[in-house]
């Protein structure tokens, strides 16, 4: 069952993902980085097909025509406290291959996990995550890289922006 785009759950997410996006964006007035929003299906109508992440973020390397490249997916709950307890609904089939993919190919996909009750955000790998996919019972015995507060935000992206090869493998 899908969310309708003017739900409390929906709009929370939108927040979540504005927040991200205020910490992040500026850093490209300073720093060799881009960061973008990848448009959903959902924002354009369903006329484009599903994506791996809501944001790409690129960062300079040493090497020429090669910048390190995040994908940040932004998920949040006010039911739930850990992204443990409820990944597996909040990441579509389709959206987990699309990111596995990125990965294969060499991106570096993160998701930030905002819980309302606890006030944390969680930063999780999405190569830890994702192949450890548990049957529905299973518990997740994998834990977050981080848990921050969300005033922290803006540490983290200045982090990733100047030293990237720190968040990669």
């Amino acid at each position: 069952m899908s969310t309708p785009v003017n739900s409390d759950k929906s709009r929370q997410g939108k927040v979540f993902e504005a927040k991200v996006a205020k910490h992040f964006k500026p850093l490209q007035e300073t720093l060799p980085v881009q960061f973008k929003r990848i448009m959903d299906s959902r924002e354009a109508g369903n006329l484009v097909r599903s994506t791996e992440a809501d944001f790409e973020f690129l960062v300079k390397s040493d090497l020429p025509g090669r910048p390190f490249r995040f994908l940040i997916e932004c998920k949040s709950s006010d039911k739930f406290t850990e992204f443990s307890s409820c990944f597996r609904s909040m990441i579509k089939p389709q959206q987990r291959a699309l990111m596995m993919l990125a990965e294969r190919a060499g991106s570096t996909g993160y998701y930030l996990f905002y819980s309302s009750q606890s006030n944390e955000i969680e930063v999780w790998r999405a190569s830890v995550l994702l192949p450890e996919w548990p049957k529905k019972r299973q518990a997740l015995t994998k834990h977050p890289l981080l848990r921050i507060a969300p005033a922290s935000l803006h540490s983290l992206a200045q982090l990733m922006a100047t030293k990237p090869s720190e968040f990669v493998d």
